[in-house]
């Protein structure tokens, strides 16, 4: 599984042009993954960047969450124009992606970055690659059986294509949701509770989106 993942983050690179990642991602913690810093540059090419102040607030939450949460992804910082922070993979061989935007919006807040990092930690440490993986073959199923019932029964195939594709929508939605408040709920015990982190932290981050 962690190889599949690895190698859509790989097609991922391979899709992009080399200015936008090759020469824009550097990892500044955690765990090697060979084939993953193969298409990275070194950290120091970001000091002379306008990333270079983000990087010791970044590391200095980054320890504190790996402490607590006794697992140390590769942390990873990315100069793209893409307002997110990611996790792939699993406290395995997993790895979490800040991207410029995003660090800027946070603007060096060690709680807001807290609050970003914790969830992020947390679809690794409740293993959700794999359930998002996982849940996603089951709803196609599922989808796919009503869709081709519904063909049998009218004889219209454009019909229940629709249907099969609004139904695998609505529900991997729902399920994409619930994916999301677990992520949030742990990552509050894991910067507040463990790591001691100020959850008013969260609350601010949350008004700025």
């Amino acid at each position: 599984m962690h190889k599949f993942i690895l190698y859509l983050f790989v097609l991922l690179i391979a899709l992009m042009r080399p200015t936008e990642l090759f020469a824009a991602c550097a990892q500044l913690d955690g765990m090697r993954i060979p084939a993953l810093s193969q298409y990275l540059v070194d950290a120091r090419e970001f000091q002379s960047t306008k990333a270079a102040r983000h990087i010791e607030p970044l590391k200095n939450v980054y320890a504190r969450i790996a402490s607590v949460a006794n697992a140390h992804p590769a942390l990873v910082i990315c100069d793209i124009n893409n307002l997110n922070a990611t996790a792939k993979g699993s406290v395995r061989e997993g790895w979490i992606v800040f991207y410029l935007p995003m660090l800027e919006l946070l603007d060096g807040n060690i709680d807001e970055i807290a609050a970003v990092m914790a969830h992020e930690f947390s679809h690794l440490l409740l293993n959700h690659t794999q359930v998002g993986k996982e849940r996603d073959s089951n709803l196609k199923l599922w989808a796919n059986a009503i869709a081709r019932e519904q063909y049998q029964r009218t004889g219209d195939k454009q019909e229940a294509i629709k249907t099969r594709n609004a139904l695998y929508a609505i529900e991997f939605s729902k399920f994409s949701r619930a994916v999301e408040m677990e992520a949030d709920e742990k990552g509050f015990s894991l910067a507040v509770t463990l790591a001691k982190f100020n959850g008013e932290g969260f609350k601010s981050f949350a008004r700025k989106l």
